[in-house]
């Protein structure tokens, strides 16, 4: 069973410029400790999901994607 995009549009795009927007806060803003390598991390997974198309959390939660 192949995973059916659920974003489409403006709410990819606001994924991937989130995604980069937390990435550099991680890199270049963050105190040193925790949070310098979780902000990377999160904003790299909505970076991907941005790129990909498909968010587990939407689809776990039956938002985005076609409607029948």
């Amino acid at each position: 069973m192949a995973l059916q995009p659920n974003l489409n549009g403006m709410p990819r795009f606001v994924y991937a410029v989130a995604g980069l927007a937390m990435m550099a806060w991680g890199f270049f803003f963050a105190d040193p400790g925790f949070w310098h390598y979780a902000w990377p991390i999160l904003g790299a997974s909505l970076l991907i999901a941005g790129i990909v198309g498909f968010c587990p959390i939407m689809a776990m939660l039956g938002l985005g994607g076609k409607k029948n």
